[in-house]
């Protein structure tokens, strides 16, 4: 069984056995057919339902066809509209041809053209109807990436044409302060990166191809921010580059992360190679063949060799081994003892050691 159409018919036709024979033919193919029998009703029926198609007699009782149909068009301006004519009607085209009526079906009816208006019509709004949802998925779209990118849109020199919202929150600039301008207008690039990876861009663009860079750029107040960009060019008719679109994900929050990880790395590895020179001089003392200490700025002895702790062992004053091994002993506790035997090397141009 062939499936009806879903446009719904209004039918005005005084007539009876036209209104009839009308209203069978229509309901063979579409759903809802509603028949008017003169213009006021006809008025009154299409207050109560939705319709997409009048067809109209134009002589009819109380209300002619024009009249009904100039009230219609104020209540739905887009409304397909039919209407018989005579020749002897020919008066009223003019006023029809005003009123903007879509179609005109000479008397007596061809059901096959009328078919075949409804059908042109019904083809147009499925159209207009794909159109309209392929367009509201696709300012859906453009929502979701004025969310969540910056878009930059500029002719084929580079002047930039379009901006969106993403752009000034993250910049600081304002449309019409960018509005005509090429990015190096804007900020010198020169300063924040080699100018042969923008050349590598254009180069790719020129020829057709996109192109992803990380950008460290600049926003209004001075301060860096980096972008990772997508460049698409577009075409026009004759395959000529006509536009340029760019979508940047803000990625400054990860390079300052990153950043944040090297500067850590670098300085814990300056620590450890201190911390190294630090114990490799420290055991350097246990392979020089005369006594030798190293002391710190308090004069505490931090590291000493075995020569000069058999020094100290044989020294009358017990004590001072004790407080050796505690790493208390000071040199000025023995420098009156051994003021022939020390010969002090430092690390700063002059150092005052009491008794010495």
């Amino acid at each position: 069984m062939l499936q009806k159409s879903d446009i719904r018919v209004l039918l005005a036709e005084d007539d009876l056995i036209n209104a009839k024979l009308l209203t069978e033919l229509l309901e063979k193919k579409y759903n809802v057919v509603v028949t008017a029998y003169d213009g006021i009703e006809g008025i009154e029926k299409f207050k109560l339902e939705e319709f997409d198609v009048v067809v109209s007699d134009i002589e009819m009782p109380r209300c002619n066809g024009l009249e009904m149909i100039k009230e219609i068009k104020k209540l739905k301006p887009s409304i397909f509209t039919i209407l018989q004519t005579a020749y002897t009607e020919a008066s009223y085209f003019i006023e029809a041809i005003n009123l903007k009526v879509d179609r005109f079906l000479p008397k007596p009816i061809n059901a096959k053209l009328l078919l075949s208006y409804i059908d042109e019509y019904e083809e147009k709004l499925k159209n207009k109807k794909l159109i309209e949802e392929q367009q509201k998925l696709l300012n859906h779209y453009k929502q979701v990436i004025d969310d969540i990118l910056i878009v930059v849109k500029t002719d084929s020199d580079g002047r930039i044409k379009y901006v969106n919202d993403k752009f000034c929150e993250t910049t600081g600039y304002t449309q019409n302060e960018v509005i005509g301008k090429t990015h190096p207008e804007i900020v010198s690039h020169k300063k924040l990166m080699k100018k042969e990876l923008f050349d590598e861009m254009w180069e790719n663009i020129r020829n057709l191809k996109p192109h992803r860079m990380i950008i460290r750029n600049q926003t209004k107040s001075g301060s860096s921010y980096w972008i990772d960009s997508y460049f698409y060019p577009i075409t026009d008719n004759k395959n000529n580059l006509f536009e340029i679109m760019a979508f940047s994900h803000d990625i400054t929050a990860q390079i300052k992360q990153q950043k944040e990880k090297e500067t850590t790395f670098i300085k814990e590895n300056q620590e450890n190679v201190e911390k190294a020179m630090q114990i490799c001089s420290n055991q350097f003392v246990k392979f020089i063949p005369f006594a030798t200490i190293i002391f710190e700025n308090d004069y505490k002895i931090s590291e000493f060799n075995a020569e000069f702790e058999n020094i100290i062992i044989n020294d009358s004053n017990i004590d001072f081994y004790t407080m050796l091994l505690d790493k208390t002993l000071k040199v000025t506790d023995i420098i009156k003892d051994y003021e022939d035997l020390f010969l002090v090397d430092t690390e700063v141009e002059y150092v005052a050691i009491d008794g010495f």
